[in-house]
């Protein structure tokens, strides 16, 4: 009888295991098949006229440049103009215009003007071709520009051509060609590339049909409880329990209290007295005209505000520093008639406009700021947008002195001198006191931080939290809280990041044709040209995210955009949980910034989701993950729309399931499929693997199940090549064209970039760079990577909150006393050679990709680039020789409770400077 049920257990269990492999090769086979129908793709093929830019060549008004090619192939998309360059210009209504004639018949084909200011592409101007223009028409192309008097716009001038015919400056017969490329619209078809996927995911699953075959390994482990209860836990009486909480609780407290009532009087000070200015007439040398008051004489002048909280004007006064006079100022509101605000001011005490900005806002005004005097009311206007005003200055009382003010060329609402009407305006600046909105802000993040940590405690001392749910709790606030603290387009390259994840979103909404090379569809609303890559974090992306903050979009209509798109470098599921994110938020009609909100918290949470399955996964150094998981450059990281959250998290799964097989006597083949796929995304599918390295950690487990040397290496080899095989199929072409390239053919801002070539004749110099890396820079590297500079890499966290989270990963690296496993040294030094070899192909790739050939050092590297590699060598930091009692709950409470003053240092130095 028992022989019948064993037998009948032994078929059920080998049904159950071939129908969970015929159905894995079903999905691989749907995937496919999904992937061959999906595989054409729309894309550029360029033709240079000029090559690299020799020469810049500036376009002013009565200048131009001719070029004559011909339309080789159908579907010419457009024209990019290439070196380009603004001369540090503030462009107002200037343009660039671009005429295409036939050549032959001189009939016209298109005429095309180019706003400069709405220009956000720094390097490159595009012009779409509105029609077709057929295949081998001869083109003649003249480039001028529009109100560009005096200075005007570079373009890139070369003295290699080659496709253009002929090309003229200033209508002559030039040898010199202007830096341009046409660009042909084509549909490609990359069939290999789904083909080696799929080849590698049918070896990835017999290899591990046969590791089944051979092993006896389980399809599936047996769930667990992850929480493990010590039986040498002494129990600890309720009374006492509650007194140690309410005592951390007081001591928690008291340092909130302290710290943030300092940093709400450092920046309040600073950010509520700093006024948002507006110009309304500005003073220039070619249009300023004395103003000059006696003794009881006035000026007055009528002007429109377009803000709420109207506190004071600013006026042009140059002899201020001169006399001592009393000045009377009446605000006079013009519908009623009735007088709104007065004040009285000697000008031995009136203040200077700078003293009433901060850096953000004097960039806002630029010039307008020398000679400019505060006429500050005695409360703002709450209501005052749309509403006109009149301002009535008086010299009241002198000793003998004019007062002296200055106008400037307006036509609207003259100013009237002693009641007599005046060409032009008076120059004046409204301020607006809008800054409440930061003691608003301040106020939320410290109360969710307060109610943070105070549950922590509160569930901690009474032993209701595990280590996992103590983290998802922590990270999941603190990077809310920290999506607002570090705002929209001021973490690294977030533009670009944000313009991947807007070209995903498309394509969810069925928008997947895209206009022209580096351009995509984008709302009108969501096009903004003073938004740079990477952004400072001020007082104005502050206002902006939190006065936009769940605005519903205006225009929605589908226009043209600039993008930059460094999807090449990852796969499309780094950025797919922003990609949601901002569909959602499209889909409801939301604005630009809360669209961008719902990416980063999307992003969040599928990271943090990551980090958290990974560290219930882990059979020992949990705290380990959950700190680093914790530490403020990741945080700020995995609340943006950069890739680096879900890469991140892919490298904490990894690594918690390799762990899992290495030193846990059950293993499964769910656990291998897990740790391959994991592995397989982070080290080979992102980055241009960089990480490749880090598979060795998959090599070591298989390594270590197998005794005879010949099965390692032949299991070892059997891993190995599916990797290679996702590896070639994602990245073979760009490694080969970085070593393939030739001298000459790659440069960065005019400069060549190094190239295999120089090292292969100056084999000395390979080495030298990388020495003086690490000598010049080294230090940098590692601040950026454990978090000592946030946002544009400009706000800098006091080394003693860096030390603090030093010191906690150390002791999460000891082992508890309750804990019997840790990592044998073999393991470490092979888990410290392979994060070496992964920094080397980091600097490595950084040297051929980004570094010119003047620099003696690899440029371009981010401390966050090592952040894989350091969640690596974090389980490689045990040893059986050192123990600990410190509980993991309590380390992450004093993680969480450096993040808080994080944030506000954080607070100190964007709203301070």
């Amino acid at each position: 009888m028992k022989r019948k049920i064993k037998e009948k257990f032994i078929t059920v269990n080998k049904t159950r295991i071939s129908t969970a492999f015929a159905v894995y090769f079903f999905v691989i086979f749907a995937i496919l098949i999904i992937q061959l129908l999906t595989c054409g793709s729309q894309r550029f093929e360029s033709f240079t006229f000029g090559k690299q830019a020799d020469l810049q060549y500036e376009i002013l008004d009565g200048h131009s440049i001719d070029t004559e090619f011909v339309v080789k192939q159908k579907n010419a998309n457009s024209i990019v103009l290439n070196g380009y360059s603004d001369n540090d210009i503030k462009f107002k209504n200037e343009k660039l215009i671009v005429d295409f004639t036939d050549a032959e018949t001189g009939e016209n084909i298109q005429h095309s003007e180019v706003l400069l200011k709405d220009q956000i592409d720094e390097k490159n101007i595009l012009i779409l071709f509105e029609n077709e223009i057929s295949e081998g028409t001869h083109v003649k192309m003249r480039v001028r520009s529009l109100g560009c008097k005096e200075n005007g716009p570079y373009i890139g001038i070369s003295e290699t051509n080659d496709s253009a015919e002929h090309s003229w400056v200033d209508g002559e017969l030039s040898d010199s060609y202007l830096c341009a490329s046409i660009c042909y619209k084509v549909k490609t078809y990359n069939w290999l590339k789904p083909c080696v996927y799929f080849l590698a995911e049918i070896l990835a699953g017999v290899f591990l049909l046969i590791l089944h075959k051979k092993t006896g390994m389980p399809l599936f482990t047996a769930k667990t409880s992850e929480r493990k209860i010590s039986a040498m836990k002494e129990a600890v009486p309720l009374k006492k329990k509650i007194i140690k909480i309410i005592l951390m609780l007081v001591i928690v407290w008291g340092i909130i209290f302290i710290f943030f009532d300092y940093v709400y009087m450092k920046t309040m000070e600073a950010t509520v007295r700093a006024k948002d200015p507006e110009v309304i007439c500005e003073e220039t040398d070619e249009t300023a005209q004395n103003i000059s008051l006696k003794e009881g004489e006035s000026v007055s002048q009528t002007f429109t505000v377009s803000g709420n909280q109207l506190s004071a004007v600013a006026v042009y006064i140059p002899n201020v520093d001169d006399v001592n006079i009393r000045i009377k100022y009446d605000l006079y509101d013009q519908q009623t008639g009735e007088v709104v605000q007065s004040g009285k001011v000697s000008t031995k005490k009136i203040e200077k406009l700078s003293h009433h900005l901060n850096k953000d806002q004097r960039d806002k005004i630029k010039g307008a700021l020398q000679g400019y005097y505060v006429l500050e009311f005695p409360e703002a206007i709450e209501n005052s947008a749309g509403k006109q005003y009149k301002i009535v200055i008086t010299n009241e009382k002198t000793a003998g002195d004019n007062l002296e003010l200055a106008g400037g060329e307006a036509e609207e609402y003259p100013y009237e001198l002693n009641s007599q009407p005046m060409a032009g305006n008076l120059c004046m600046i409204a301020l607006y006191s809008n800054q409440m909105i930061f003691a608003t802000m301040f106020k939320y993040m410290v109360a969710i931080l307060t109610v943070l940590v105070s549950v922590l405690i509160i569930l901690s001392g009474f032993g209701r939290l595990s280590v996992g749910k103590t983290f998802l709790i922590s990270a999941l606030v603190l990077a809310f809280v920290y999506s607002f603290l570090i705002p929209p387009f001021c973490v690294p390259d977030e533009r670009a990041h944000i313009d991947a994840v807007y070209t995903i979103s498309n394509e969810m909404l069925g928008i997947s044709e895209i206009p022209a090379q580096g351009r995509i569809y984008k709302r009108a609303d969501d096009i903004d040209a003073t938004k740079e890559n990477t952004m400072d974090v001020t007082t104005e992306r502050y206002r902006e995210t939190f006065e936009d903050m769940f605005g519903r979009s205006g225009d929605e209509t589908l226009q043209v955009a600039f993008a930059d798109n460094p999807v090449g470098n990852v796969t499309f599921l780094n950025y797919l949980p922003a990609a949601v994110g901002f569909t959602i938020a499209r889909l409801l009609h939301f604005n630009t910034i809360t669209m961008i909100m719902f990416g980063r918290w999307m992003n969040a949470l599928a990271s943090i989701l990551l980090m958290w399955i990974a560290i219930r996964k882990l059979p020992f150094g949990k705290a380990s993950f959950a700190v680093f998981g914790l530490f403020p450059i990741i945080l700020q990281q995995i609340a943006s729309c950069s890739y680096d959250g879900i890469l991140l998290g892919a490298v904490f799964v990894y690594m918690a399931y390799a762990i899992s097989l290495l030193y846990s006597e059950e293993k499964s083949i769910e656990e291998f499929g897990v740790m391959f796929l994991a592995g397989g995304f982070c080290t080979v599918a992102c980055k241009g693997g960089v990480y490749i390295p880090l598979a060795g950690v998959i090599a070591m487990v298989l390594w270590e199940m197998f005794k005879p040397f010949k099965e390692k290496i032949k299991y070892v080899i059997g891993v190995a090549i599916p990797f290679i095989l996702v590896f070639i199929a994602q990245f073979s072409q760009r490694i080969l064209s970085l070593f393939m390239r030739q001298p000459g053919s790659a440069y960065r801002s005019g400069e060549e970039i190094y190239n295999i070539s120089y090292f292969i004749e100056k084999p000395n110099q390979f080495i030298r760079i990388f020495q003086n890396t690490i000598v010049q820079v080294g230090d940098v590297h590692l601040q950026e990577a454990i978090g000592s500079l946030l946002g544009r890499l400009n706000i800098r966290v006091p080394w003693f909150i860096l030390i603090g989270f030093i010191l906690l990963i150390c002791i999460c690296a000891i082992r508890r006393r309750d804990e019997a496993v840790y990592v044998k040294k073999g393991h470490r030094l092979f888990i410290a050679l392979i994060c070496c070899a992964s920094v080397v192909l980091v600097l490595l790739s950084m040297l051929l990709s980004y570094t010119q050939q003047s620099s003696n050092y690899i440029t371009g590297v981010q401390g966050r680039y090592y952040l894989p590699i350091v969640a690596v060598l974090l389980l490689g930091m045990r040893s059986s020789k050192m123990v600990r009692d410190y509980k993991d709950d309590f380390l992450i409470l004093l993680a969480d409770i450096l993040n808080v003053l994080v944030v506000g240092f954080v607070l100190l130095s964007a709203l301070i400077n």
